[in-house]
């Protein structure tokens, strides 16, 4: 699944290194964690740095132009939710994950 999004993404014009990029900011909330343990909605999946590592591979086997990261359109369409996100996250009252 995560080499069919690298290739979906790099169709659409992304950047494939970006693929690699998401999941080094999972490990590093993982890493994060002071209790150590990975959420439960990953433990039927490969570890975060194997994903960071195989991903990093694909991207770079990809070759071809750097493609956009989508920033700026991301923000956009974002910014409408973010207040009422971080009120939600915020009212979980979990700082560990937070």
């Amino acid at each position: 699944a995560d080499l069919q999004g690298l290739a979906t993404l790099a169709a659409a014009g992304y950047t494939p290194a970006a693929a690699a990029d998401l999941w080094q900011a999972v490990l590093a909330e993982e890493e994060a964690n002071p209790a150590g343990r990975t959420s439960a909605i990953f433990r039927t999946h490969p570890a975060t740095r194997e994903r960071v590592a195989d991903l990093a591979a694909a991207a770079a086997a990809a070759g071809g132009p750097e493609g956009t990261r989508g920033r700026e359109a991301y923000r956009a369409s974002v910014a409408p939710h973010l207040a009422r996100w971080l009120d939600a996250e915020l009212g979980r009252r979990n700082d560990a994950q937070s």
